[in-house]
């Protein structure tokens, strides 16, 4: 587990955030609110984002034989999520493995 900072990759607005795993920056978020017109946009956007997240859990447990969150409590990575406003900050495992 590293407990540096990642490198930020491309922090140029503050609706951006990145997640990075030890220290790699792998996935990027972005809000883009100008784009959103109505309630059923952002409803839109978030019935795809969890069909994205079920599809993606699915394939995960089908290819490594184990649920994202036993890979998370098994693996015990350093997890950080960062913007341009907040910088870096650590999120523990325990926090993405409990059950809510």
């Amino acid at each position: 587990m590293s407990s540096e900072s990642p490198d930020s990759a491309e922090f140029s607005e503050s609706d951006v955030a990145e997640i990075a795993v030890d220290g790699r920056v792998i996935a990027r978020l972005a809000d883009i609110d100008d784009l959103s017109q109505s309630p059923a946009d952002e409803a839109a956007a978030i019935r795809m984002i969890r069909q994205i997240l079920d599809d993606s859990t699915e394939e995960f447990e089908e290819e490594h034989g184990m649920s994202p969150t036993e890979a998370l409590e098994k693996a015990e990575p350093d997890i950080q999520m960062g913007n341009e406003t907040r910088g870096w900050d650590s999120i523990p495992v325990d926090a993405l493995t409990e059950d809510h």
